[in-house]
This record gives structure tokens, sequence and C-alpha cells, in this order.
């Protein structure tokens, strides 16, 4: 892979990364001001950068913990770009569905009872978390396929 190939892969999935975390921030976002979820990704992140059991619903601990947020869902997008590179785009949106679904599991399973103080979780917490990280996959591997020219095989098509 050249420099400038390299360096587009590197944009794409960054900004796919990063346009996916934003709509999944929101999908989760509303649920939470209507007062279905107990608890929203920012603020999370936000405890767990500032290591502070309850934040209170303040604008800089939103602003602090979406960058976060943010950062780490447009890198977390090149492994999904990677994966695409290594085995072929077919199949593109189960794959990142898969990578979406895998990531929360991640989260859930290992990140959080070793790094979150105790989150108050709900069913409804529970699925709009999970639903929220299948967009996000969807959506990444979507955007990262539409526009990622370096996935094009022979015949100009995505797919190897």
């Amino acid at each position: 892979m050249g420099k400038s190939l390299r360096q587009d892969f590197i944009m794409v999935t960054l900004i796919a990364g990063t346009v996916a975390t934003v709509v999944r921030t929101v999908v989760s976002a509303v649920p939470f001001y209507i007062g279905m979820t107990k608890n929203i990704a920012p603020i999370i992140l936000a405890e767990i950068m500032l290591q502070m059991e309850e934040l209170p619903l303040k604008l800089s601990y939103l602003l602090l913990g979406g960058f976060g947020h943010i950062l780490f869902g447009g890198i977390l997008a090149v492994g999904l770009g990677l994966i695409y590179l290594k085995w072929g785009t077919d199949f593109y949106l189960i794959k990142g569905a898969v990578y979406g679904l895998s990531s929360w599991l991640v989260f859930r399973v290992v990140l959080c009872p070793l790094l979150c103080p105790q989150e108050p979780v709900n069913l409804a917490t529970a699925v709009v978390s999970l639903t929220s990280h299948l967009i996000y996959g969807l959506l990444t591997g979507y955007i990262i396929v539409k526009y990622g020219d370096f996935l094009e095989g022979p015949t100009g098509k995505p797919g190897n």
C-alpha cells in the first residue's frame, strides 16, 4: 500500500467511524433525554476520564465525554477497514454489524466491569446501547465501502 493510499485508508476509516459515532450517540441520546434509559456514553466516558462516581448532567461533562467517545469511535473504525482489506468487502454490512456488536460486547463484558463506576443499567439501556452499536457498525461499514477507493478490486467494484 503506497503512502497516498495509506493516507486515504486512514482518512476514510476515521471519517466513517466519526460520523457513525455521532449518529450512534444521537440515537442513544434520544431515549436518555426522554427518561427511558439511565445513562449515555459521553457521561459514562467522562466519569471514567475524571474518575468520579456520578457526574451531574452538565454541558462541560457531555462535551468532554462526547469528544472522547467520538475520538475512540473514529479510531475503532480503522479495525473494520483492516478487516475489509484482509477479507474483502463481500457481505460488508454483516461484517460491519458483527464488528459493531463485538465492540458492544467488549465494552459491556470487559471494559465496563474494569473501568466503570457502578453504572445503572436496565433493559432499555442495554437494548438502546446494543442497537446503537449495531447502527455504528452498519454505518461505518457502509461509509468505508462506499468511499474507500482503496478497496476496489481489478473490476473497479468493491470486493477482492
